[in-house]
């Protein structure tokens, strides 16, 4: 015959189970207590402080045939005292494809003011052992980054033996557009042995006198 409870005896053993039913889970106080160790107090600082690889960035960054990257992309991956000496590294590297190549040595154009920019572009137009597209490359975007003040090596490849290096040296004058820039154009017209790109002089300077006729 069952033993049967009285009713404040059986509150009080449901009392005391209680706590231990509860502890079979994790309490809200023992999850904090449980958790694993935070990370030491400078150590998240240390780990966004690390350098940035931007050899790799760069590298990545001239990954596509079609995309040029602008100026603001370069920016992205750090200041001209970091990404200028890179870019060279990157140009003159046998372990990068040569479009890669040819993306580096075209973003120098970027910083003008970097003393090693210009030492590098006039080392590649003058260069015997370039080839001749880095030459090219290297022609536009001298002319794109000084203008007027590389007339002198501008000339140099407007007189090279290469055909596309002389398109090359015209379509930077043309971007130039200055009187000097113009003048050095006629000077070569004569001189140059191909009928086409003959035809092209002709026309930048046609173009130019036609938009400084008397209004």
């Amino acid at each position: 015959m069952s033993r049967r409870l009285s009713p404040p005896t059986l509150l009080l053993m449901l009392a005391l189970a209680f706590p231990a039913c509860q502890d079979s889970q994790t309490r809200p106080d023992q999850a904090t207590a449980n958790a694993p160790a935070s990370e030491e107090p400078g150590q998240a600082a240390l780990e966004k402080s690390e350098p940035r690889n931007v050899h790799a960035e760069l590298r990545a960054l001239f990954g596509g045939y079609e995309y040029v990257p602008t100026l603001e992309d370069l920016h992205r991956v750090g200041p001209a005292e970091e990404v200028v000496p890179v870019l060279i590294a990157l140009y003159r590297s046998e372990k990068v494809s040569p479009h890669q190549q040819h993306h580096a040595l075209r973003a120098l154009h970027f910083y003008p003011e970097h003393p090693e920019v210009a030492r590098t572009y006039e080392a590649v137009i003058r260069g015997p052992e370039s080839t001749d597209q880095a030459r090219r490359v290297a022609v536009r975007a001298y002319g794109s980054a000084f203008g007027d003040e590389g007339l002198e090596l501008l000339g140099f490849a407007l007189t090279h033996p290469d055909y596309h290096t002389r398109a090359s040296a015209i379509a930077a004058l043309e971007l130039t557009g200055s009187e000097r820039s113009l003048e050095l154009l006629q000077a070569h017209l004569s001189e140059e042995p191909e009928t086409d790109l003959q035809a092209e002089i002709k026309r930048i300077l046609d173009t130019a006198g036609t938009s400084e006729a008397p209004r």
